[in-house]
């Protein structure tokens, strides 16, 4: 059985495009399952008359209040009954073969639970938005994809690079993650990714099986991503967004993601001194981290040095 779990808050604009694109798959889904966050708008009311009017099932669930998107994603998941699970956006649309090639890879990848695509990018008129794809604007580039398959999964994911309207799960994922989202960049989607890669179970397909719309109401997107590529093409860059409460089961796993975040505030002479550390940790990639680190940390340092003499001179 597949399942679509999908969210909606005052989406009138786009939603009716959104799941006729779903209804219209070379493969059929057998549920929808709208989880509906307060609108006050029509959507609701469009929603019941493609509902009145459709073969396939489809479940709308108001909530008594708005609980926000990663609880609303939790919920629509919850009550989804699919073995496989598509998670959708309410302003996109998804591509005729989307369903098809998704449940293809699961049968080719039994040991996976999670797999995340790429997207083409259109305005909010369905023009493009760029000629380049979602990945290559938010630096899941071929170069980080090498790196996601040659062990660094994790190293790869210290800042989330699936996008939950391109996502797909199995039910045996299902987990409160919502209690784990927060302000920063932290949504749905990077939740499940973590959890899935926690056991090596998160895969992607590198082809556009969605248009992902950009426009300025979105309750959720990439807006962060495409103003920082720098950040998000880089997996030396010391950063890691990683819940530090994440219920990592695998030890090295919960170790990688620990000395993620102490990596991200260490000194010069920290990240010196810990020479050892970066070889139990990364193992034969530890010299690309280390001499990165170092050469990174010595220019915040000269940076850090020439601010301070200038401000002391001008005394």
């Amino acid at each position: 059985m597949v399942s679509v779990a999908l969210c909606t808050y005052n989406g009138e604009t786009y939603i009716a495009t959104q799941i006729k694109s779903i209804l219209e798959q070379s493969t059929p889904v057998d549920e929808i399952v709208v989880c509906d966050d307060g609108s006050t708008d029509k959507t609701i009311a469009i929603l019941d008359e493609i509902k009145q009017s459709s073969s396939t099932n489809i479940v709308i669930h108001r909530n008594t209040h708005n609980i926000g998107v990663c609880a609303n994603f939790e919920l629509a998941i919850s009550l989804c009954k699919g073995d496989i699970i598509f998670l959708s956006d309410q302003d996109d649309i998804w591509n005729p073969d989307k369903v098809k090639t998704i449940l293809s890879w699961f049968e080719s990848n039994p040991d996976k639970s999670a797999v995340f695509t790429d997207a083409s990018l259109i305005k909010d008129n369905e023009e493009p938005f760029s000629e380049k794809t979602l990945w290559e604007c938010i630096g899941f580039n071929k170069k980080m994809r090498r790196y996601f398959d040659k062990g660094l999964s994790l190293e790869t994911f210290f800042i989330n690079k699936a996008t939950g309207a391109t996502m797909a799960i199995r039910k045996e994922i299902k987990f409160p993650f919502a209690q784990y989202c927060n302000k920063d960049n932290v949504l749905h989607d990077y939740c499940i990714a973590l959890k899935a890669l926690d056991n090596d179970e998160l895969g992607y397909i590198s082809k556009p099986l969605i248009q992902y719309r950009l426009h300025g109401n979105q309750q959720a997107g990439i807006n962060y991503q495409l103003q920082h590529p720098e950040i998000f093409s880089n997996i030396h860059r010391p950063l890691c967004n990683i819940p530090k409460s994440f219920p990592f089961e695998n030890i090295r796993t919960r170790a990688k993601a620990i000395f993620g975040h102490k990596r991200a505030k260490f000194s010069l002479f920290q990240t010196i001194i810990h020479f050892l550390r970066y070889i139990i940790i990364y193992h034969w990639f530890f010299l690309h981290f280390y001499s990165y680190d170092i050469i990174y940390k010595t220019k915040l340092f000269s940076h850090l040095f020439s601010s301070r003499l200038l401000n002391y001179s001008r005394r």
